[in-house]
C-alpha cells in the first residue's frame, strides 16, 4: 500500500512535513505504519528508483543461552558512566 503512495510521500516531505507527521497521517487513513518504517520504505525506494542497490543486510551470529545467570560486576559500572560535558 504505502509502496503505492510513494508520490505523495514526496510530496509531503517537499512540503515539509516530517515523518512522523506523514506516518500518523497514514494510520488515520488506515494504513498502519510507523515513522520509522515508514523512513526505512522512504530510503530503500529512493535507492531502487534511482537504480542503486539496496544494502546487504548481514546477519550476526547470536549467542548461546547461558544456563546460570550472569554474575553481578563488581567495581565501576560503564553504564553509569557520565559525560565529560553536557549534550
Amino acid at each position: 500500500m504505502v509502496h503505492d503512495l510513494h508520490e505523495e510521500i514526496e510530496a509531503a516531505l517537499r512540503s515539509r512535513r516530517t515523518f512522523a507527521q506523514i506516518a500518523e497521517h497514514l494510520t488515520n487513513q488506515g494504513v498502519k505504519i510507523s515513522q520509522s518504517s515508514l523512513q526505512l520504505y522512504h530510503r530503500e525506494r529512493r535507492r531502487e528508483l534511482a537504480g542503486d542497490a539496496a544494502p546487504k543486510r548481514v546477519d550476526m551470529p547470536r549467542a548461546a543461552p547461558s544456563d546460570a545467570a550472569p554474575a553481578p560486576a563488581t567495581g565501576t559500572s560503564t553504564s553509569t558512566a557520565r559525560f565529560k560535558r553536557a549534550l
